[in-house]
């Protein structure tokens, strides 16, 4: 899986509960999954000035940003932009995490935050920041989603990263042991297909990264079907929903929907 579906996977799809304002998000939310990225920061820079309590609106704000700059600029101003918004972002959900300590989703924003900061470093190689940023990050993650079972979009980046972990033995299991994670595939990925159907704003990326590990390590291309299935339906616009939906169809030898689907995609070529 690319670095950007694993980045988007563990911080942008943890949007969660209800917050006044998410009404704009989510209208932001689906403009970036169909592609419109501009018109998604667009969204986004009026619901963090009418609803600045609103850790989704910050957060996804930096999400939009940095998919916009991929789309459209080099990696290198990739990085800058995603830099300099986290520097403008961190403060804030700093600040609402103490102005509203009860309240988890501050926490988990803030974690996802500092999360995103080791994409960054990973970037440019720096290895210990990208490490301590990392394990800041997660480890609020974590502590939110252990406290708070009852928010399944939590569970998402707890997944990804326990899956992956498990995938990978010896110094890699070591580490996640020592930063406190269960290197369990088969219970990562429970957590993930758990977003994937019950999640109130996870289930986007949860499919996603579901159907792409049924697909392709798992060989269970019947639930990759049923994932990327709904998502071609929910986002039409989506290139690379449409080749993962594809790919699915293929796999279960449904041939006929498949060349239909193929001269659709040929159609929607993005260059």
């Amino acid at each position: 899986m690319n670095r950007t579906a694993v980045s988007l996977g563990l911080y942008l799809s943890i949007l969660s509960a209800t917050q006044p304002g998410d009404t704009l998000v989510w209208k932001a939310v689906n403009a970036f999954y169909n592609y419109e990225t501009a018109e998604a920061i667009t969204i986004l820079d009026s619901a963090r000035i009418e609803y600045p309590d609103n850790p989704h609106a910050h957060f996804t704000w930096v999400a939009a940003r940095m998919l916009h700059s991929e789309a459209n600029h080099a990696t290198e101003n990739t990085y800058s932009v995603l830099s300099k918004s986290l520097d403008t972002v961190i403060p804030v959900l700093k600040m609402l995490k103490n102005k509203y300590p009860q309240d988890p989703e501050y926490g988990l924003y803030l974690g996802c935050a500092i999360g995103l900061r080791a994409r960054v470093s990973l970037g440019r190689k720096q290895w210990l920041s990208t490490l301590v940023n990392a394990y800041k990050g997660f480890r609020l993650i974590q502590d939110v989603a252990r406290n708070n079972p009852d928010i399944v979009d939590a569970q998402l980046p707890v997944g990804i990263v326990e899956y992956y972990a498990g995938l990978n033995p010896g110094f890699i299991q070591l580490g996640a042991k020592l930063m406190g994670i269960d290197a369990n595939r088969k219970g990562g990925l429970a957590k993930i297909e758990k977003a994937a159907t019950q999640g109130e704003f996870s289930w986007i990326e949860a499919k996603k990264i579901v159907a792409f590990i049924t697909l392709w390590m798992e060989d269970d291309p019947r639930s990759a079907l049923l994932h990327s299935r709904d998502l071609r339906e929910k986002y039409p616009k989506n290139y690379f929903y449409g080749i993962l939906f594809l790919e699915s169809l293929i796999r279960m030898e449904k041939d006929e929907e498949a060349q239909t689907l193929l001269s659709a995609l040929e159609e929607e070529l993005p260059f």
